[in-house]
């Protein structure tokens, strides 16, 4: 069985759906990705580094040799690479994030040090999605995650799909958004393929909580990938970091409820 990933966002008449592949401006102005996403599960936590690439189709190159370590309030953590997994940081304890406290990260690579802070919001409970079953095709296909706008709180969800093992099934990660604004480009953006699935599949749909500045870099990055092709695509540009030194990407610790929904 293979493995597809798929990144989407809901909006209130369609969904849009595309391979999200990072975009990233011409010339040495960064020298590192940082992925640093804490969530409240207890679990060895990790963090990604990478070089950043010219070409957004090109591979990229993890980083060995980093020295990070995480501070919560008075609790230290420190994060070893993966013997496995080249530019993957595991946590040397397992630890689970909470609200009402402040986090600092820093990296270490190269004679420079990246830092940043932030801070974790509680997540509400939420509605499971809601997919329908095609008679003809005899497949269920996903309708509706979550609501594109929240004046109220801004969210994102992860939504795995374990299909039985077919010839042509694929299991599918997936990402749908909710934010406190709606941009013209996600209106108008490319019609998207629909997700589809076999019955007898598993889904586990996870909610993450968004700090309004996570949840800005995350509409940027949208409105750079997954929103780009449409009526009004914007152009490639800087996405937003909290990250201070010079790098790319983002760190973000967020709260996280799950449901698991098991398709007949």
């Amino acid at each position: 069985m293979k493995n597809i990933f798929i990144i989407l966002l809901t909006i209130s008449f369609f969904s849009c759906e595309k391979k999200i592949e990072k975009i990233l401006p011409e010339g040495n102005f960064n020298d590192i990705i940082i992925d640093a996403f804490i969530t409240s599960k207890y679990k060895n936590q990790e963090i990604i580094l990478s070089i950043p690439n010219k070409s957004q189709n090109d591979t990229l190159i993890p980083i060995s040799g980093a020295f990070i370590f995480l501070r919560a309030n008075s609790l230290i953590y420190y994060f070893t690479e993966s013997d496995s997994l080249p530019g993957h940081y595991f946590s040397d304890l397992p630890f689970a994030g909470v609200i009402e406290t402040s986090y600092y990260l820093e990296v270490q690579y190269n004679s420079k040090i990246y830092s940043a802070n932030t801070y974790m919001l509680p997540v509400t409970f939420f509605n499971p999605l809601v997919y329908t079953y095609n008679q003809t095709s005899g497949l269920y296909s996903v309708d509706w995650v979550a609501e594109p706008y929240s004046a109220d709180e801004e969210a994102m969800y992860e939504v795995f799909i374990n299909q039985p093992d077919y010839n042509d099934s694929t299991n599918v990660r997936a990402f749908y958004y909710t934010f406190n604004t709606v941009d013209v480009s996600q209106a108008f953006a490319a019609n998207p393929k629909n997700v589809v699935f076999y019955p007898g599949s598993t889904i586990i749909e996870n909610k993450y909580s968004l700090t309004p500045d996570y949840a800005k870099y995350l509409r940027a990055l949208a409105s750079e990938t997954m929103w780009q092709g449409g009526l009004f695509s914007e152009s490639p540009s800087n996405l937003p970091t909290n990250i201070k030194g010079g790098a790319l990407g983002y760190f973000s610790v967020c709260a996280i409820t799950s449901i698991s929904i098991s398709v007949d």
